[in-house]
């Protein structure tokens, strides 16, 4: 699952001036030669076909820590299930890990690019779950994956600003950039766990992404992201 905007797209370097021309080959029509941009399987087409291509712009997910600390295989995820209701709009998520239940409700808005996601379990209490952000390069090749995890080399994840309550990480793939503000409220740890992963502890999470260093405010561009903690030990997202 990908995060992605109708403004965020990246084109990787045509280092070899690939045109669609290169990609035409005549056929007979009506007693004439018509050219189609048919040949699929040349070096240029694969270029062409690739990009521009959609920009995975972040993952969002769980961290889980287990008894020891150690974080949570999907081995000992155990009694999965989930359900959706169409009229609502909801899918509703439950498992356990080490015997304790977690809850998730997952929504999406129906105008804005915003998605809602609220869990209930008691490791929030106990400090066993927190929030990781994990942002890939773009697709390499025409596919159904539109992601590449593989090659951190490729790009940037550049921590620009960094206090108590709000980071902004700056996201660049070659010559694309876009920005990514999250703030939060109380005491938390945001920290690098790789190259272009990071990790904190649930706080309270507004998430914005941008292009070109400014926020954009219009319906299909705003990306925000918020916990809140309760004291029922649940926690709200909205992204």
């Amino acid at each position: 699952m990908g995060t992605h905007s109708q403004w965020g797209w990246h084109t990787m370097p045509n280092q070899n001036n690939y045109t669609i021309e290169q990609t035409f080959k005549n056929y007979s029509t009506y007693g004439r030669q018509v050219e189609y941009a048919s040949e699929q399987q040349s070096e240029s087409a694969r270029w062409l076909r690739s990009n521009p291509n959609r920009q995975h712009l972040g993952r969002i997910g769980f961290r889980i820590l287990n008894s020891y600390n150690s974080k949570v295989r999907l081995s000992v995820i155990t009694a999965v299930h989930q359900t959706v209701d169409l009229w609502e709009g909801i899918i509703k998520s439950s498992f356990r890990v080490e015997g304790e239940q977690i809850k998730v409700e997952t929504a999406c808005h129906p105008v804005i690019d915003q998605i809602a996601v609220r869990m209930r379990s008691n490791l929030l209490n106990k400090g066993k779950v927190g929030i990781r952000f994990n942002f890939p390069y773009g697709m390499t090749s025409w596919g159904k994956n539109s992601t590449d995890w593989n090659n951190p080399e490729k790009h940037t994840s550049e921590v620009v600003f960094l206090s108590n309550h709000s980071v902004t990480v700056k996201r660049t793939l070659d010559s694309d950039k876009y920005f990514v503000h999250i703030q939060w409220n109380g005491k938390a740890k945001f920290v690098r766990t790789k190259e272009h992963s990071f990790s904190s502890k649930a706080g309270i999470y507004r998430r914005t992404m941008a292009q070109n260093g400014r926020a954009r405010r219009s319906g299909k561009s705003l990306k925000r992201c918020s916990v809140s903690p309760l004291a029922t030990a649940a926690s709200h997202i909205l992204c």
